[in-house]
């Protein structure tokens, strides 16, 4: 069976995608990760830090892999919210 990881920054966009996915993909095997403390991370730091890459990463790659994954899905509405954080950061050095 075909296996789909999703990687999602809160817990309220679990049920939403995973009706979404149901109706297009049946027959998909779905994982669903949520890491919820991204975003206070983030805000916390006023950037996206070093441990917050690595846990994405983590999640990635030790969360999907075992699960012998076909493809993975960054499910994530914040990641807006981090390259924007990650831009004023950027301008704030300069």
């Amino acid at each position: 069976m075909r296996t789909v990881v999703a990687v999602y920054t809160s817990r309220g966009n679990v049920e939403d995608f995973n009706k979404q996915f149901r109706k297009v993909l049946p027959d998909v095997r779905l994982i669903n990760i949520v890491d919820d403390s991204v975003i206070p991370d983030i805000v916390a730091a006023g950037r996206v830090t070093p441990g917050v890459t690595k846990r994405l990463l983590h999640s990635f790659l030790y969360c999907g892999a075992p699960a012998s994954l076909d493809a993975f899905h960054i499910a994530a509405a914040a990641l807006p919210e981090i390259e924007a954080l990650e831009k004023a950061a950027k301008r704030k050095r300069r």
